[in-house]
């Protein structure tokens, strides 16, 4: 299924609670949430500004204008 996503984070948030680590999902693309799954890598080259559309094959840039 397809969806929108707007964030401005391309990596997740990092907790540490006494000496554990526990990656959250900042994108919100992850499969586990809020565990991070990697789904994050998708959005590493994302353009400020830029709209995209994420499913199972990748992204697609959507025109704003």
């Amino acid at each position: 299924m397809a969806r929108m996503v707007e964030h401005d984070l391309t990596g997740p948030h990092k907790l540490e609670k006494g000496g554990d680590i526990i990656w959250i999902c900042a994108c919100r693309l992850s499969e586990n949430k809020p565990s991070w799954d990697g789904s994050h890598k998708k959005t590493r080259d994302k353009e400020p500004g830029a709209l995209y559309v994420y499913d199972a094959q990748g992204r697609v840039t959507v025109p704003t204008e």
